[in-house]
């Protein structure tokens, strides 16, 4: 049993590494009950700390988990020409026909082309639409 400043008795297990006050328990870490209790016997105030607080527990639970860094590769430096005109063009031109469709337009008027609002209007425009696609 050890009283505090404030004359308060509190009770200190040191095997159990438990107090009255909870702040042992909880913390892992003495309180100053058990550092008075600890310092009256003459052990070393680290005894008292909780496992998880030491480096050795530290080693333990990363030990395998930790890879080590590896090799930086970093990607090789190259110089790209600029593109000349000619091969400019040819560029842009293989990519305005490849893959592309040439657009039709629809041959309704500007307001009817976007969308219908009855189902009157969406059958008319399927079907000039069916119109249009067929050769």
């Amino acid at each position: 049993s050890v009283r505090g400043l404030f004359g308060h008795p509190n009770t200190v297990h040191l095997d159990t590494k438990a107090c009255t006050c909870q702040v042992f328990q909880k913390l892992k870490i003495p309180c100053g009950h058990a550092m008075l209790a600890v310092d009256s016997i003459g052990l070393p105030y680290t005894q008292l700390v909780g496992d998880c607080y030491k480096t050795q527990h530290w080693i333990e639970t990363y030990y395998g988990v930790i890879l080590p860094e590896a090799t930086i590769l970093f990607p090789l430096i190259f110089q790209m020409s600029p593109l000349t005109h000619q091969r400019l063009a040819a560029h842009l031109a293989d990519r305005r026909t490849s893959g592309f469709l040439p657009h039709k337009r629809s041959r309704l008027p500007r307001n009817q082309r976007s969308f219908p609002t009855n189902v009157a209007a969406a059958v008319a425009q399927a079907i000039t639409a069916l119109t249009v696609l067929s050769p």
